[in-house]
């Protein structure tokens, strides 16, 4: 199965629509369309906002999908943020694309450790 006909039945089975979809992940609705179409694959961050949306685990929603490859890893129950490495996208792009994912990867990694400190702040605060 291609990515974007995943994406499309489950859509389809949360009864939503691309406009209801896109304000949930906070994207456009031609993201949406993109991806459903296989026009476009959606960044790391938005597979992760997927995998939130839809309570699955990245892994179960990439698995058996044609256009995207897991690299023997189950990443069950996992920190995705860390597990970069272990998948690539199959649809030869440009090198652009490739920088690209790993920026927002490294974005995604900031985040994690900004939220870290912040709940370890706020840990700490609520102890005093």
């Amino acid at each position: 199965m291609i990515l974007g006909d995943k994406l499309y039945r489950l859509r389809k089975s949360k009864k939503l629509s691309q406009e209801q979809l896109a304000l949930e992940l906070q994207v456009s609705k031609t993201a949406i369309i993109k991806w459903e179409q296989n026009k476009a694959k959606p960044s790391v961050e938005n597979i992760l906002k997927i995998c939130d949306f839809y309570e699955t685990d990245f892994y179960s929603l990439l698995e058996d999908v044609s256009n995207i490859t897991i690299n023997n890893s189950h990443l069950k129950g996992q920190n995705y943020a860390g597990y970069f490495q272990n998948f690539t996208v199959n649809n030869n792009n440009s090198p652009e694309l490739i920088t690209q994912i790993q920026e927002n990867q490294s974005k995604i990694n900031g985040l994690f450790e900004q939220q870290s400190m912040l709940f370890e702040s706020l840990l700490k605060q609520l102890q005093k």
